[in-house]
């Protein structure tokens, strides 16, 4: 779930943990995803933040979404907000992490 920091990308993170779902935080303030990875805990929800994420940058992404799919076993959904550059989704190969066979 990338933009973790406070306003909707928060209130979207904090939901979607109340229901259950093990949350991966990013934003380019990273000290933001933190204090959403704080948030949820406080709540009794799991999520993890694998580092300062830059959606502009391949590399970052690539590190960010790699880390989330390892740490919790692959990618079920994507929370965006409009504006996510689409190198985003690109690394996502829309629909399924890792890549691999359906």
């Amino acid at each position: 779930m990338p933009a973790t920091a406070p306003g909707r990308g928060r209130a979207a993170a904090l939901r979607f943990a109340a229901e259950g779902a093990l949350v991966v935080a990013g934003d380019p303030s990273h000290e933001e995803a933190v204090e959403t990875r704080r948030l949820i805990a406080r709540e009794g929800g799991t999520a993890l933040v694998p580092g300062p994420l830059d959606p502009a940058d391949e590399a970052s992404v690539r590190g960010w979404v790699e880390e989330a799919a390892e740490a919790f076993g692959g990618i079920d959904i994507v929370h965006t907000r409009a504006g996510l550059p689409v190198i985003f989704f690109a690394v996502l190969q829309w629909g399924r992490w890792p890549p691999g066979p359906a």
